[in-house]
């Protein structure tokens, strides 16, 4: 009997420092970076968001950023104001874009995840994501069509 309740005890006193030890390091981070090219010329003023994870919700978007004049973006964000099991991270790059459809009414949009071995413990990212090059002429996988980039 004496086992059985050190036991119980032991148990119960792991669960207690796991949760608190998950609860101190509830904020995680992710960062981000590439070039969009529109053909041969930079992709200018493509919008980047970062999201939490792949949703709807637009209150999953943790970081937002425009391309510069070279077609260059960096973007990162963390989940402070988030607790719990929204938390965690499985990152995903959601691109708004007109290539070759300036005129256009609507926006070209489509996503990338990348592993979460490039999300960091704390505010702060520490392992930036690059993306490499990549040219928005191509019709990506999952590509769509939106009138409106969440305004963040």
């Amino acid at each position: 009997m004496l086992k059985l309740t050190l036991l119980i005890l032991s148990l119960a006193i792991v669960g207690i420092v796991e949760s608190t030890v998950d609860a101190g390091i509830s904020t995680r981070s992710a960062e981000a970076k590439g070039t969009l090219m529109c053909g041969n010329a930079p992709a200018v003023g493509v919008k980047v968001y970062l999201k939490r994870e792949k949703s709807t919700d637009i209150e999953d978007i943790i970081g937002h950023s425009v391309t510069d004049e070279q077609g260059k973006f960096t973007v990162n964000g963390n989940t402070e104001r988030y607790g719990g099991s929204k938390s965690t991270i499985d990152p995903v790059l959601i691109f708004y874009h007109k290539c070759d459809k300036a005129d256009a009414k609507s926006f070209q949009v489509f996503d990338l995840r990348f592993p979460r071995t490039y999300t960091t413990i704390g505010r702060v990212s520490r392992r930036p994501y690059d993306i490499g090059t990549f040219n928005l002429q191509i019709k990506y996988p999952g590509q769509s069509e939106d009138k409106i980039a969440p305004d963040y």
